[in-house]
């Protein structure tokens, strides 16, 4: 009889855990996670570089802008423009990273790494599936802001020589 109970026992405790399905999912989004915030360091390096070029960007504008080389001076503007998109752009993104629900449980940052976001910790409602939609969301989002800001800077460069 207690071989019965236990048995009964074990099976479901282990019953009563995350199926396989469940953690490859979790560890998917976990993962996705990870890179986002890889990737987000690099955009902002990027932006941070575009920061440095807008003034040369509108000294080099305005120096033009009464000149013969006024189609020049057109592509700085639309470049300084397409700079400050970017900028909105990347605030407008950095707000659903704040909403950004994951599992904090096993979820390192390296040495003095934190979340530079804030959101609470509160757990989410959504499926784990559907969580793991929004980090793939939130991805490709945030691949657009590199891919644009690296455009822009390769555009930029090329109009400073």
């Amino acid at each position: 009889m207690r071989f019965v109970v236990m048995a009964v026992l074990v099976g479901s405790l282990i019953g009563c855990g995350p199926s396989a399905e469940e953690k490859a999912v979790a560890a998917e989004t976990e993962k996705l996670h990870e890179e986002i915030h890889a990737e987000e360091k690099l955009v902002k390096t990027q932006l941070a570089e575009l920061d440095q070029l807008k003034p040369r960007l509108a000294a080099l504008k305005d120096s033009l802008a009464s000149g013969p080389d006024s189609l020049r001076a057109g592509q700085l503007t639309a470049t300084l423009a397409a700079i400050e998109g970017l900028g909105s752009t990347y605030s407008e993104w950095e707000k659903t990273l704040a909403q950004l629900p994951h599992d904090h449980e096993g979820h390192d940052h390296a040495e003095g790494e934190a979340h530079d976001h804030a959101h609470d910790h509160t757990p989410t409602q959504a499926t784990p599936e559907q969580v793991l939609e929004v980090h793939k969301e939130v991805k490709a989002n945030l691949l657009k802001i590199k891919e644009n800001a690296a455009t822009a800077l390769a555009g930029a460069q090329v109009l400073l020589k």
